[in-house]
């Protein structure tokens, strides 16, 4: 089998093995057996992060073979792979399999490669577990993230998600022409937090994903709550914003006294971005424009990843890179050419071999 055949079969036995979050066990154990097959030595803990070391590394792979719910069937036609998290994240995943196994005899000792199997959680357990015993020698961070192969991400939006509360009376709904009711009241709050947000902040991704609020045709509900997902830019901190939102909840309590209003933060990830000038960077540019021909692409990403937690917690230059375009990510059209999934190995291994002697 050749090299490029055995890198295509990884990623198609990959994509064969369904492993929607909390239910990834199954391709841990593949991609432990087929490491341990090539001489490596892996670790998987009870958070289920797989993890293979040198003994001094300065670069971390790092990738997620979890996906999304929903099977999806695993297709390959006219050079276009398609299949449940072949964009996200299994695609970049295997090409940085690929370029870590291209590498052992090289570079072995200097990177640090894991798994983790739970990035598509709130949660980030795994994530968290990882960073606690990553060694202070790493240098660099490489996320296993879809950039159409071209392109570097150097910076993700940080998220803040609440919860908006309203409570009043019930009472029928013929009162409403003396009385305002907790489903508009709680939308007028909501209304003016994202009207405060959006003028402080500009163009930003701010929206409701969750209400709940009465359960009878002919009554006013007693209560609202409503969920608010907000993505936060690198030039923003999430204690700046929470300032901004519960600066319009308390102005919000003091002009409707006949209403309780609660708010809780559940969940939140700060913002991060890499320096453009960085070696880390600028090697990827390099390696891309040599490996692929084309000119390279910087991105800016308005989601979360593991990105953030790394390049915050580390101190460290921090990408995103892999094959597959970001858009299709969480689709069921993802899909991927098989021409862009192996050049980015190329740029991979090249990276990877430039950071080290520079090193």
């Amino acid at each position: 089998m050749t090299q490029n055949n055995f890198e295509l079969e990884l990623l198609i036995s990959l994509l064969k093995i369904y492993s929607p979050s909390g239910d990834a066990g199954k391709a841990l154990n593949f991609l432990a057996e087929m490491l341990g097959k090539a001489g490596i030595d892996v670790n998987i803990d009870d958070y289920g992060v797989l993890t293979c070391t040198g003994e001094k590394p300065i670069v971390l792979l790092c990738g997620h073979v979890d996906t999304v719910p929903g099977q999806l069937p695993v297709t390959l036609r006219n050079g276009i792979l398609s299949g449940r998290g072949v964009v996200d994240a299994k695609g970049p995943l295997a090409a940085m399999i690929c370029a870590f196994l291209r590498l052992q005899e090289e570079v072995r000792e200097m990177v640090y490669f894991a798994v983790v199997s739970d990035e598509e959680t709130p949660e980030g357990l795994g994530t968290e577990a990882l960073l606690e015993r990553l060694p202070r020698s790493i240098k660099y961070g490489i996320i296993g993230e879809p950039s159409r192969g071209r392109g570097v991400t150097v910076s993700y939006h940080g998220r803040l998600s609440f919860w908006l509360e309203v409570r009043g009376k019930a009472m029928h709904a013929s009162a409403s022409i003396a009385r305002s009711n907790a489903i508009e009241s709680c939308f007028q709050l909501y209304s003016s937090i994202k009207s405060r947000l959006l003028q402080s902040l500009g163009r930003i991704p701010i929206c409701p994903t969750v209400v709940h609020g009465g359960d009878n045709l002919s009554s006013l509900p007693e209560s609202c709550r409503l969920h608010v997902d907000l993505r936060v830019p690198p030039r923003f901190s999430l204690q700046e914003i929470k300032r901004i939102i519960l600066d319009k909840v308390d102005r919000f309590r003091a002009e409707e006294k006949s209403f309780k209003v609660d708010i809780v933060f559940n969940s939140s990830v700060e913002p991060f971005s890499v320096k453009q000038d960085s070696i880390l960077v600028k090697t990827f540019l390099e390696s891309i424009k040599e490996v692929m021909k084309v000119e390279p692409i910087l991105i800016n990403k308005l989601g979360t990843s593991d990105f953030n937690l790394i390049g915050r917690r580390l101190g460290i230059p921090v990408v995103a890179y892999g094959p597959g375009n970001p858009r299709l990510s969480h689709t069921n059209i993802e899909r991927l050419l098989v021409s862009e999934y192996l050049s980015s190995i190329d740029v991979l291994e090249r990276v990877v071999k430039s950071l080290v002697e520079v090193c």
